[in-house]
């Protein structure tokens, strides 16, 4: 689309890739999942994921976002570094990174708890909270398609065909599903939870496609800087407010929130770093070769759906969630480590094969 989208228009943008990354985040992870399909309960998960939690994601991507598209480009590297940032707020929001994730709870480091760390730095926030969404909503809300061209070719290569985009789609909500259903206390609360996610966001996104807003870019739908000024301030409320609001004794811990603060310095570091080298890059454009259509938007729910019933039902439905959680946590350490080689590699210090893996 031509021209400039308005204000509201890019206001509109923001709440629906607010709801994407909410949505893959915490809905699939079963964080905002409906456990009780009370009727106070769930008013009470609504009015919880209204006022805190949708915020908390939204702006959070947004204004990663705003950062690598203003000034670099969103390749899958430069990307990671931007979600590891996201994923710290786990020590001063929710205090995860130094209590972990329950009693149960042995294997720290610097007063940091290790496994959370490497699950929710390395993979869950880079990927289900950013990367995804952002490729996600690049693919449903706007005609860039900057994400999918970032991407090193041998992942690019997954997309360049109609059969392998549609493989991997369906594979991806498969997965979502298997992760929502695996932490689900009855089918009936899996369903629930993903037909009112559906039910919500659906409108919004009909409305949203028919005012020819998917028309515009990425980057025209980013803000304007007195825009993120503002941002930054209900942001930061949220820190303060749950900083100091939940488990604020954890705060007088200095030992642990200094090596909270060296993964933070390291990680705006290694982003900088990263930022700087993508933003000399000529990457070629790339399109997504399955079309959005509202039979593929219908059926990918229901696969979502089916697949969260039948596995909320299976005995070691926990394990299962475990293993991908492992796994997804090996192969974003493997991007961690190629995403440092992309900043230092240099002629001749690489093998072939790394650099075309990385490229």
């Amino acid at each position: 689309m031509d021209g400039t989208p308005s204000r509201w228009d890019r206001y509109f943008s923001w709440v629906m890739i607010s709801l994407v990354s909410f949505f893959f985040a915490e809905i699939i992870s079963g964080s905002s999942m409906l456990r009780s399909l009370e009727p106070g309960a769930v008013a009470a998960s609504v009015i919880w994921s209204l006022i805190v939690t949708i915020p908390l994601y939204g702006l959070h991507t947004i204004v990663l976002a705003w950062v690598v598209y203003r000034y670099s480009q969103p390749r899958l590297y430069t990307l990671f570094f931007a979600g590891v940032i996201f994923g710290l707020y786990e020590a001063y929001i929710t205090k995860v990174l130094w209590v972990g994730w329950g009693p149960d709870t042995v294997w720290f480091f610097g007063g940091v708890a290790v496994v959370e760390t490497a699950v929710l730095l390395l993979f869950w926030h880079p990927f289900m909270a950013f990367i995804i969404p952002l490729f996600v909503s690049e693919s449903m809300l706007t005609r860039s398609r900057e994400v999918l061209a970032g991407l090193p070719r041998p992942l690019l290569w997954l997309f360049s065909g109609r059969k392998r985009g549609f493989a991997m789609l369906l594979a991806f909500m498969l997965y979502c599903g298997v992760n929502l259903g695996g932490q689900s206390p009855s089918p009936l609360n899996a369903i629930v939870s993903a037909l009112l996610a559906f039910v919500v966001f659906t409108p919004l996104l009909y409305l949203y496609r028919r005012r020819g807003l998917h028309q515009y870019t990425m980057r025209q739908l980013m803000p304007t800087k007195r825009e993120l000024a503002v941002l930054l301030v209900p942001l930061a409320l949220i820190y303060l407010v749950m900083g100091l609001g939940f488990r604020a004794e954890v705060l007088f811990n200095l030992w642990p929130q200094a090596v909270v603060w060296l993964m933070y310095a390291a990680a705006i570091a290694l982003l900088s770093l990263s930022m700087r080298k993508s933003k000399r890059l000529a990457i070629a454009p790339a399109g997504f070769p399955v079309r959005l259509s509202k039979e593929l938007y219908v059926g990918l729910f229901c696969v979502l759906i089916l697949t969260s019933a039948v596995v909320s039902m299976v005995p070691f439905r926990l394990l299962i969630v475990l293993a991908f959680l492992f796994i997804g946590t090996i192969a974003g350490a493997g991007i961690f480590v190629l995403s440092l080689i992309d900043i230092v590699k240099r002629a001749g210090l690489i093998d072939t094969a790394t650099k075309h893996f990385i490229n």
